[in-house]
């Protein structure tokens, strides 16, 4: 996947998300996915700095 394909993936998952009851498990899944296409888009633009922290994993 290069940037202009996940822009555009991007743009789409936005457009669905205004269809979507802000309650709906869609709306879950379509806030998921435009979470994970802008961490690929940080990666893919060298921007990883604007990746999100993880926190610390505890066992």
């Amino acid at each position: 996947m290069d940037r202009f394909q996940n822009l555009a993936a991007l743009e789409t998952i936005v457009e669905a998300m205004h269809a979507q009851s802000p309650d709906s498990m869609g709306m879950e899944n379509l806030r998921r996915a435009a979470y994970l296409h802008t961490i690929i888009e940080a990666m893919l633009s060298d921007q990883v700095a604007c990746l999100p922290d993880t926190g610390r994993v505890c066992s």
